[in-house]
């Protein structure tokens, strides 16, 4: 089987269909980052996993695109983006961008719109583009603190998480002492001492001795 697979996608903004391209295969999974990104061995189906219509510039993951989009919504979307998306093919890592900022605008929650910048750090790091990720990274910050502070929005069971996570995006940006605060903040937040050891455990070790792989059998959830 190819490693990607042709579809069919109509546009819920401008209603223009065109292709795109989703992983084909499975992907062998490769270590755990500390920062909750999983490599993968081999063909790398981030990018195929995003998709941008070339007419207007919206960009989302698959299900998105069966959204129903306000007619206002969509015009101040396609004056936003419309223009990037015209010459060459956007990266990988601005394809999530774009998604992150049509998330904004469609009023999407802070932790899908942080997980998409979040995503674009991902992929800049595997692409190699150091500002651009320390960018997104910093984004994702952004939107994590909003939706800690936003009621509803980050389930009890996962305030832990996103505690942690907001002080590893920290880390990664240098900013030790941002770290240190939300690494420490951790244990405040944790409500299962048993499920949750694992992330209080993690936290401990990022704050003194700090990795950027861990052994989990899995992403954990937000």
């Amino acid at each position: 089987m190819s490693n990607v697979l042709e579809i069919s996608i109509v546009c819920p903004l401008c209603r223009e269909p065109f292709n795109s391209s989703v992983p084909g295969t499975r992907a062998d999974l490769g270590p755990l980052h500390t920062d909750f990104r999983r490599e993968v061995v081999g063909f790398q189906p981030r990018c195929h996993l995003i998709h941008t219509c070339p007419f207007c510039g919206y960009t989302a993951m698959e299900p998105d695109f069966e959204r129903q989009v306000s007619r206002p919504v969509a015009r101040r979307i396609i004056h936003a983006l419309r223009y990037l998306v015209r010459g060459d093919i956007p990266l990988s890592c601005q394809r999530y961008e774009y998604a992150a900022r049509c998330a904004e605008l469609l009023a999407d929650s802070p932790l899908k719109i942080a997980d998409l910048y979040l995503s674009a750090a991902w992929s800049a790091e595997e692409d190699q583009q150091e500002d651009e990720e320390m960018a997104y990274r910093e984004k994702a910050i952004h939107f994590l603190r909003t939706a800690l502070k936003s009621p509803g929005a980050v389930p009890a069971s996962d305030r832990a998480t996103t505690t942690y996570l907001i002080g590893e995006l920290y880390r990664r940006r240098g900013e030790t002492r941002e770290a240190e605060q939300w690494l420490t903040r951790v244990g405040q937040e944790i409500i299962d001492r048993k499920g949750q050891a694992w992330i209080l455990s993690l936290a401990e070790q990022q704050r003194k001795f700090p990795r950027d792989v861990i052994d989990l059998p899995d992403r954990p959830s937000r």
